[in-house]
């Protein structure tokens, strides 16, 4: 099945003239011009050399990092060690969520394990 067939008549017809059209060819003048504008804006220094600038990069590497480290923060997995007790932790869940309540079970359980001597896993 042919592309052709799938189009409406209107641009098969549209398609056929303008494949039939003829072609102008590029004065080489103009493109001697374009090809040395091009390689003068690729060679040219960069304008925006200022303080601003300088400033403003720094602040966008400062934000992303901080994103990926909140972002890994979220994602990282506390598995208790050999040593931690499932009873020990639950305990400590118990305490921490009396001492901190408004932390989330999740929260408080991360925070026990973090005491009870556990490991953050390595990031997926």
């Amino acid at each position: 099945m042919n592309q052709n067939d799938q189009l409406p008549t209107e641009l098969v017809e549209i398609e056929a003239l303008l494949a039939g059209r003829r072609r102008e060819k590029t004065p080489d003048e103009l493109r001697r011009e374009v090809l040395s504008d091009v390689r003068a804006e690729l060679h040219a220094p960069l304008k925006s050399n200022n303080w601003w600038s300088f400033a403003a990069s720094v602040a966008a590497c400062l934000m992303l990092a901080m994103n990926l480290a909140i972002a890994s923060v979220n994602v990282s997995d506390y598995s208790p060690s050999a040593s931690t007790r499932k009873a020990n932790v639950d305990e400590t869940t118990r305490l921490v969520q009396d001492l901190l309540p408004e932390l989330t079970d999740k929260q408080a359980r991360r925070h026990s394990m973090v005491l009870g001597g556990a490991r953050p896993s390595p990031l997926p």
